[in-house]
């Protein structure tokens, strides 16, 4: 393995996917659009909630600064209840942009 470790590439694969749709309040499942438009925040609070994941957060971090931009630059915080203790983490990857 190489020790120079700003040379990894975080991957990490969740089981299944996570349901479209907006969140309709407590005791439902769903995705809530930020008021400024720069992040999303998936919610769980069925009490059953899909591959233990009960909250998920993706922020649109591509203007590092003003005339600094990275594409597809996101932060990504999951809390997973089904693990004990329960786990939570944060990460930023890049999402390549969408041709076609």
């Amino acid at each position: 393995m190489d020790d120079d470790q700003t040379s990894l590439t975080p991957r990490t694969e969740l089981p299944r996917s996570l349901p479209a749709g907006a969140s309709a309040g407590h005791g439902t499942r769903g995705w809530k659009l930020s008021k400024k438009g720069n992040s999303w925040t998936y919610t769980d609070t069925t009490g059953t909630p899909l591959s233990g994941i009960t909250h998920l957060v993706i922020v649109d971090k591509s203007h590092i600064s003003s005339n600094n931009v990275v594409p597809g630059r996101v932060q990504v915080t999951v809390s997973i209840l089904s693990t004990i203790p329960p786990f939570r983490t944060e990460f930023l990857t890049s999402i390549p942009p969408l041709s076609g």
